[in-house]
């Protein structure tokens, strides 16, 4: 599972690597390929099991809005595969780097299923501030 936050810089040639832990939950699914797609300012990191859902789950929705629509071109029609090298790194596509403003410093957020790259100082700058009263809410309604 994707876990953490890990900031890392990303190279001359736009690529990352990835956290040791990313690297070895991969692994162990015997995925060696990530589906990055652009959302929130941001991408989004699956592997390809999950992506393959994700698509079902997308194609299988009546989209009957323009909104809906919209989403579905952005969405899908930004992803792009990114297999891992035998260093353990992947090259970000520079439309995905452009989207997301990642230049040099990123910061990898893991959420369970997928991650996401953020620019350092975009994350910093955007993270709300969650009161005290949210957190609290937030545990209660989670059980945590």
């Amino acid at each position: 599972m994707f876990r953490g936050r890990n900031d890392i810089a990303i190279d001359d040639k736009g690529r990352i690597m990835l956290p040791m832990k990313f690297r070895e939950y991969l692994a162990q699914k015997d995925e060696n390929t990530l589906w990055l797609t652009n959302i929130d300012n941001c991408l989004r990191a699956y592997p390809t099991t999950d992506w393959l859902e994700i698509e079902q789950k997308i194609q299988a929705k009546s989209l009957r809005t323009d909104d809906e629509r919209w989403f579905k071109r952005f969405f899908l029609g930004g992803v792009h595969d990114c297999p891992l090298d035998k260093q353990g790194r992947i090259l970000i596509p520079q439309s995905l780097r452009k989207y997301a403003g990642l230049e040099k410093d990123v910061a990898i957020i893991g959420l369970i299923n997928h991650f996401e790259i953020w620019d350092i100082n975009r994350y910093d700058r955007e993270n709300p501030e969650i009161s005290t009263e949210e957190i609290l809410s937030l545990r209660h309604d989670l059980g945590v």
